[in-house]
């Protein structure tokens, strides 16, 4: 018979491997919605090409209403904006170990919470010192 003391890491662990299941699902939930995005531009773009209109016409605004080409840049950058979301969070999650030291996984969490508030700059700067190893 285990006692608690014994039992309570192994419990640990297993929700431990379901956090990080949960994450991975969640990722591939929003790749699923990025592809969508990066859809929803390539056809907006195919649509305007197909249309021969000029560019003229595409910038042409009825009353308040956007432009073809606002729409066009609203979802080019939606989709930008996502998947610099799912690279940056892909990176993190990809980067955790058990081997992880506590106060990493706490600053991971702060960056996976706050990841849209970040300047690009800061998210370039984030890839550039996961890439190089400099968060373990």
């Amino acid at each position: 018979m285990t006692s608690i003391v014994q039992a309570l890491p192994a419990m640990q662990v297993e929700q431990l491997e379901l956090i990080l299941r949960s994450m991975h699902s969640t990722l591939a939930e929003l790749e699923k919605l990025v592809k969508s995005f990066e859809k929803l531009w390539r056809d907006g773009i195919g649509l305007l090409k197909a249309e021969k209109i000029t560019a003229q016409q595409s910038e042409q605004r009825f009353g308040p209403r956007p432009s073809l080409n606002d729409c066009l840049k609203g979802l080019h950058d939606l989709y930008i904006m996502h998947r610099d979301e799912h690279k940056l969070k892909l990176a993190i999650i990809s980067s955790l170990a058990y081997e992880s030291r506590s106060d990493d996984v706490s600053a991971l969490q702060v960056v996976l919470h706050d990841q849209p508030n970040l300047p690009p700059d800061e998210v370039k700067r984030i890839f550039e010192v996961i890439a190089a190893g400099d968060v373990w």
